[in-house]
């Protein structure tokens, strides 16, 4: 199983990648991402779901416990070799209610794994673990989580005051502090295109995750299945 975790943890390293090279700066304000087919945050909620969906196709609750300890296995690989996007995609999917419902209180799942990685992933101080541990890995290969990259960026677009002011008399202010730090955070995002993994992609591996994520339920999906397996209140 930890040959298949590591194969696997680095396939969705370099699809990460590649995804992060197809950026341009253009790519990471609001009006650059809103596209669906270059929309990372339904790239990643897509990732989230399909691991989501494998957990739960198995079933009956100890082979979605099986499968859910592969994940972490697969999560912590990603968190070893700095790919923090697949990393998040993965806790995400483990911890959908769908998902975490049957997983709750099951004793041959490796919750203190998951309590570890989702510290790492967690919200507090406005992600606070995440960015020190990012921050470690400049000038190594590294795929930060693009929801954070996202995210940063759109609070400063859309905060006030507006990178372009005009009033009533003509006149035109430009907040150039805002453009400044919002072209910081685009530079320091495409900074971590310049390191590249040297890992050579798997053909056998990179199909059959190609083929398995076009498995991926939807929300209301996940949920029939997930009753299915452990029905409401049980």
């Amino acid at each position: 199983m930890e040959m298949w975790c590591k194969d696997v943890a680095m396939e969705m390293t370099l699809i990460a990648q590649r995804r992060l090279q197809s950026l341009s700066g253009r790519d990471f304000i609001k009006k650059g991402y809103e596209g669906t087919s270059r929309n990372q945050m339904k790239i990643s909620e897509h990732v989230a779901r399909w691991v989501g969906t494998t957990v739960l196709l198995q079933q009956d609750v100890p082979k979605c416990v099986t499968t859910a300890n592969r994940w972490l296995g697969v999560a912590k690989t990603c968190y070893f070799v700095n790919n923090f996007n697949s990393l998040f995609e993965i806790m995400v999917g483990l911890q959908q209610t769908p998902v975490a419902r049957i997983l709750k209180n099951q004793p041959q799942f490796d919750q203190k794994v998951l309590n570890e990685l989702a510290a790492i992933c967690a919200m507090t101080g406005n992600y606070k673990a995440y960015r020190a541990a990012l921050k470690k890995q400049k000038g190594r290969p590294c795929v930060p989580y693009f929801g954070v990259l996202l995210r940063d960026m759109l609070c400063y677009e859309e905060a006030k005051p507006k990178i372009k002011t005009k009033f009533d008399d003509g006149t035109v202010w430009v907040n150039l502090k805002k453009i400044e730090r919002m072209g910081q955070l685009v530079s320091d995002a495409l900074l971590f295109k310049g390191n590249r993994y040297t890992q050579k992609s798997k053909p056998n591996i990179l199909e059959l995750l190609e083929h398995s994520l076009r498995s991926a339920r939807d929300e209301d999906t996940l949920y029939n299945m997930s009753y299915k397996i452990k029905p409401r209140g049980t």
